[in-house]
Formats: structure tokens, C-alpha cells, sequence
């Protein structure tokens, strides 16, 4: 959102500064420089640069301008379209994990994370759809539903009101949740759960042979502990973003002390890989669906 008011503001200020130096012409004034001029057309304002041309009839027969102003625009429109491919294209990677010794049902489980107040369609209606297309048992949102430097509140709740339609919802917050706060925030949350959305920070739920474990925002810290090893998929939601500084296998060895069955559903890992898959303690088995696989072995995850 930042980049896009920034584009609005120099585009708006290059038109402006090209009208001005129009005037100026025409009154014999002293002029604006044209290496100003081609400075605001290259840094992103290359639309009102070549509106401005266009409008007052400015530079037009110059060649520096007729040529260098609508490649600059070309690039803008270039690299506008990448910014919005990447903000909006929806990629699905599919994880396939049969869990060592699990008897229980397989699962079909959708994880969406870091939304951050993305529009995708009218009332969501694309991320929806694809969703339903997966026809899955569970959706588990990994953080950043909303973003603190643009909250759209309404976006992330048209997400969540359509998803509950789908399957049940499983919501744990991260940093740009952690970041808000008041009564708007606390309206929000009000709001999502009164539509069937499950609150899972720092809780535990069980279900027909699976636990889904929600870790409280950013830290992972405040995971419920296990009293008894009952050979359940225990699957925990988190959101990491402290670039590495939580050491899971140190907390996977307090949620217990033998082998478990285990998959982290993750939302934002920062850092590399192998940093990761060298915290799990030996003989844990199970899946990171946002970094890396550390156990080879084909219930079924399917993440956007």
C-alpha cells in the first residue's frame, strides 16, 4: 500500500511539474531542468511525465523526451503488473505426509497464511473458490490475516466469513496481528468467532485421531503441554518470525519426552531451511509445510 501511494504522489507531482514548466515557457520564466523532469518520469512518475507531455503539449518534439518518457512509462507499466502478479497470484503446493504409526482418518487440511488484507475477487470469491475446490476437512490460517501498515478489516473478514462455509476454521494471529490492537482489533476478533471461526492462540483441540496446537503469536511460546503419549497427529499451528531465534526442537522436547507423530502447519519461517530441520530432536517425525520436509514419508496438507 506504501508503493502504491508513493506511484499516486510522484505521478501527480510530475504532471504538476510539467504543467509549471510549460507555464514558465510561455512567460519567459526561468525553467525547470530537464534533467529534473526526466529524474521524475524515472523514479515512478513516468505516468504524469507523459500525461503532462500530452496535455500541455510539453517537450513533445524533443527527442531526449518523446523517446526516453514512454520507454520509463513501459517499465513502470512492467513493473506494476510483476508487483501485482506477485501480490495476487495464488500458488498451491501440495504436501502429501502419512504419519508413522497413525491409525485415525486422513485429513485434507487447507493452510492460507499472510494474507495481509489481500483483495482477491469481490467478497474473496477467488481465494474462496479455489479453496472449496480442495473440498478440505479443515483450513487453518497461519497469521497476518490482516497487515498493520493497511488494515482492511473488512477484507479479512469477508475471507473468513465465506471459509467457515467450507470447512471449520482454525486461526492463529502473527506480527502484524500482535502489532495492532484497540477496540477496532478487539471488534474484529469479535466479530470472526461470532461467525464459527476457532481462536486457537495458545490453545489445544482435539479431534478424531489429531490435535491442532495453536502457539501464541510470534514467540511460540505458552503451547499447552502433553500429559500422556497417545499417538494422536499432533499438528501445531505457529507463526514464526523472529528470523531463527526459536529453537523448536527445544520446544518440541517439552511438549514431551518420547517420539510424537507431528506436523508444524507454519506461516512465516524466516531463515534458512536446513537452520529448521537441524532443531528437530532425533527420532520426531513429521512435516514443516512453509520451509522444509524433515522426514520423508508420503493425512494429507494442501497449502495457499
Amino acid at each position: 500500500m506504501i508503493l502504491v501511494i508513493y506511484l499516486v504522489l510522484i505521478n501527480i507531482a510530475a504532471f504538476v511539474i510539467y504543467g509549471v514548466d510549460k507555464r514558465k515557457a510561455g512567460r519567459h520564466e526561468r525553467r525547470i531542468s530537464e534533467r529534473c523532469l526526466i529524474i521524475f518520469a524515472a523514479v515512478g512518475g513516468a505516468a504524469g511525465a507523459l500525461l503532462g507531455m500530452v496535455v500541455f503539449h510539453h517537450k513533445t518534439r524533443k527527442r531526449k523526451f518523446y523517446i526516453t518518457v514512454p520507454v520509463l512509462f513501459a517499465l513502470l507499466i512492467a513493473f506494476c503488473a510483476f508487483c501485482l502478479y506477485q501480490n495476487y497470484h495464488i500458488v498451491v503446493t501440495e504436501y502429501t505426509y502419512k504419519a508413522p504409526g497413525y491409525e485415525g482418518p486422513e485429513y485434507t487440511i487447507v493452510q492460507v497464511s499472510d494474507l495481509h488484507n489481500g483483495l482477491f475477487g469481490i467478497g474473496q470469491k477467488r481465494l474462496l473458490s479455489l479453496i472449496e475446490e480442495q473440498s478440505p476437512d479443515l483450513i487453518v490460517v497461519t497469521g497476518d490475516a490482516v497487515d498493520s501498515t493497511f488494515t482492511c478489516y473488512s477484507y479479512a473478514e469477508e475471507f473468513f466469513e465465506g471459509a467457515v462455509k467450507i470447512a471449520p476454521v482454525y486461526y492463529i494471529t502473527g506480527n502484524h496481528e500482535a502489532w495492532l490492537g484497540g477496540e477496532k482489533y478487539d471488534s474484529y476478533l469479535k466479530d470472526i468467532t461470532g461467525m464459527g471461526v476457532i481462536f486457537a492462540d495458545g490453545q489445544k483441540y482435539a479431534l478424531d485421531g489429531i490435535e491442532i496446537i495453536g502457539t501464541l503469536n510470534e514467540s511460540c511460546e505458552g503451547v499447552p503441554l502433553f500429559d500422556e503419549k497417545d499417538g494422536t497427529l499432533k499438528i501445531l499451528l505457529a507463526h514464526e518470525n523472529s528470523q531463527g531465534k526459536t529453537d523448536f526442537g527445544a520446544l518440541l522436547k517439552e511438549m514431551v519426552l518420547s517420539p510424537i507423530i507431528i506436523a508444524i502447519v507454519a506461516g512465516v519461517l524466516i531463515g534458512a531451511t536446513g537452520l529448521y530441520q537441524a532443531m528437530i530432536p532425533s527420532g520426531i517425525s513429521g512435516i514443516f509445510t512453509a520451509c522444509t520436509d524433515f522426514v520423508s514419508a508420503p493425512t494429507s496438507m494442501l497449502i495457499l
